[in-house]
């Protein structure tokens, strides 16, 4: 007796149909009855194939579907049954290759609905189901438009459109659902504004936060959960809907695409206001500055971090170290001067000079620059550093290549295998497990290959690097603080040591150029060096 196969599928529920009515469990039964009364045919359930709740736009992701493709390439069955075409999908590209495949296999695909034979031999036949495939199609996409025009209808109310949004509840109000103010989440979204206009960073917000065990959203506060809260404009009453869209690519639903921003729905719902619009204005604006303060390369690659506003008030707080006990040199709040935290704080440091603040600032600014002005120097300093790292590294030129040959070949070996399973050729049990020990091997040897690799210095993209650098510095009366700080930080300078010298300072500091060359694909670290000055 022939041996029949059933495939079902029931969509989800914004994408339904008249044909989406019948459960996956009544397609079954409508299927088995049809293969046994037409084609004589016996349904055996190791062959039923099962999709629930999911787009027909979505092949990848369809776990009944792709095992049914992976069963027809040894042809275990005679006949596939299904309700009809829209059940393989509702892509008309992608559908019409499902049914290539299997009907190029052997199987022959029926739809009990209306009996027929689907089948891809003429160019007629193509056609016909490709007509069928564009209904299908089309259908959903009309469902779609259907369900996206009446989520812009109820943006354009002020109403509910799906997305939860932390500072407010849901009510259902007659045939659609408003927001609500939630008063306790409401006060810990203005601190985090307050917070955020007084120049705490997104993640001292977040841990603050943490710490004094505030309700959070559905994830635990993060820096990106604090950064969404202040770039959302709702908390200002601004509801904005359609920022993006749903696209299916390459076979698989539930893509995004960025929506020019003409096309948003934007309305102005005051009830739902938590912050002023000054407030609001405050936080944008110290965002903005802050972002101004990376370093960028020419394309406008950003090349370091800015400093949080609370932190970046003073240029060296933090990095300018004392000479006599190693603590951190800080603006402790008195005169204009920079002081030992340790001194202050009475742990027995006897340095409680204060170094003027504009002085010392204007001095690393200055320094720096002549040191890396002259282009000869620099590449003198970042070829020694490149040296030296090869040096470190060299030994392993010839292993990587070995390993490399090695990956080659393995990746090679397991084609083969695959291929010979797939045809059925010898024990399954065996090549699967050559194709797992294989594979196994060869992560192994990526590991090994995700080392560092060596270092080759390119005299141009050095100095690409550097003259960002070199424009935050050209004028250092304007010189942002946070501009400094991240600039100092791009040039691995960790620390600049300050030490009391008679009546005046010693300052020294160390310049990491191995981060510049980290800049163009190779790894920085190792020791500090070799860019040194000492001043007085």
């Amino acid at each position: 007796m022939s041996i029949a196969a059933v495939y079902s599928r029931k969509s989800n529920t914004d994408e339904r149909s008249a044909g989406d009515g019948a459960s996956v469990e009544r397609q079954i039964e409508h299927a088995t009855a049809f293969a046994r009364a037409k084609l004589g045919a016996t349904v055996v359930e190791q062959f039923t194939y099962a999709d629930r709740a999911i787009s027909g736009a979505e092949f990848e992701r369809r776990e009944g579907l792709q095992r049914l493709l992976k069963d027809i390439k040894r042809k275990p069955f005679d006949y596939l049954i299904i309700s009809e075409p829209s059940r393989l999908g509702r892509e008309q590209i992608e559908t019409a290759y499902v049914l290539k495949q299997i009907t190029d296999a052997g199987v022959k695909v029926y739809g009990y609905l209306d009996g027929r034979e689907l089948t891809m031999g003429s160019s007629s036949e193509k056609l016909m189901f490709s007509v069928q495939a564009m209904a299908a199609e089309a259908e959903r996409e009309r469902g779609r438009q259907r369900t996206r025009d009446a989520l812009i209808r109820k943006a354009k109310s002020g109403h509910f459109t799906g997305q939860k949004t932390y500072g407010y509840t849901t009510e259902r109000v007659g045939e659609h659902t408003e927001r609500r103010v939630d008063p306790e989440q409401a006060t810990i979204v203005r601190k985090i504004f307050q917070m955020a206009s007084e120049g705490h960073g997104d993640l001292r917000i977040a841990n603050a936060l943490r710490a004094e065990g505030a309700p959070a959203p559905r994830q635990a506060w993060s820096k990106e959960v604090v950064r969404n809260v202040l770039k959302n404009e709702l908390y200002v009453g601004r509801v904005t809907f359609g920022r993006s869209r749903s696209v299916d690519k390459g076979g698989r639903v539930g893509g995004r695409e960025k929506v020019a921003p003409a096309d948003w729905v934007r309305v102005d719902v005051p009830a739902l206001r938590i912050i002023d619009e000054a407030l609001w204005t405050k936080v944008r604006d110290r965002k903005a500055k802050t972002l101004k303060a990376y370093v960028r390369l020419p394309n406008g690659q950003r090349q370091s971090k800015p400093e949080a506003g609370l932190v970046a008030r003073f240029a060296l707080s933090g990095i300018a170290k004392c000479g006599t006990c190693g603590g951190s040199l800080a603006y402790r709040g008195k005169g204009k001067s920079y002081y030992c935290l340790e001194h202050c704080r009475g742990r027995g440091c006897t340095n409680g000079r204060g170094v003027p603040i504009k002085r010392l600032d204007a001095l690393v600014i200055t320094t720096l620059k002549e040191r890396l002005d002259d282009p000869d120097v620099v590449w003198d300093l970042v070829v020694e550093r490149a040296q030296r790292w090869k040096r470190k590294h060299g030994s392993k030129h010839q292993e990587r290549r070995n390993l490399e040959k090695e990956v080659a070949r393995r990746e090679a070996e397991v084609a083969r295998l695959v291929s010979a399973l797939a045809a059925g050729k010898g024990a399954s049990a065996d090549i699967t497990s050559a194709i797992a020990e294989r594979r196994a091997r060869i992560e192994a040897l990526r590991a090994k290959l995700a080392e560092p690799v060596t270092l080759d210095v390119d005299r141009t993209t050095v100095y690409k690097s550097i003259g960002p650098i070199l424009g935050m510095f050209k004028d250092c009366g304007d010189a942002e603080p946070a501009a400094v700080r991240s600039t100092l930080r791009r040039l691995g300078i960790s620390k600049i040591v300050v030490t009391p010298d008679g009546a005046g300072w010693k300052v020294e500091g160390i310049a990491d150029l191995a981060l510049l060359l980290g800049a163009n694909g190779a790894p920085g670290g190792g020791r500090r060096g070799p860019l040194r000055w000492s001043c007085g």
